[in-house]
């Protein structure tokens, strides 16, 4: 019975996530997709790619150009 407490409080304790990887999402008026996101000091924590203009250079995009750490209040979740 005390371990389903416990359980119980953990739950309460822990917040679920607002967004999903591979969400769009959008921040200080930029776009971007979360690529992952952590549970760390009580705050949802998303490193989120930033979505660059469509015009591809000639040798392909290599990676990911630009990757942010934001918390979960700076994100806004696009068409959702």
């Amino acid at each position: 019975m005390k371990s389903e407490s416990i359980l119980l409080t953990i739950i309460k304790l822990v917040k679920i996530p607002n967004s999903n990887r591979n969400q769009q999402v959008s921040f200080l008026g930029r776009e971007g997709i979360i690529r992952n996101f952590k549970y760390k000091n009580r705050i949802w924590k998303y490193l989120v790619e930033i979505l660059l203009a469509p015009v591809m250079p000639e040798f392909g995009k290599i990676g990911a150009e630009i990757i942010v750490l934001l918390n979960e209040v700076e994100l806004d979740t696009i068409g959702n």
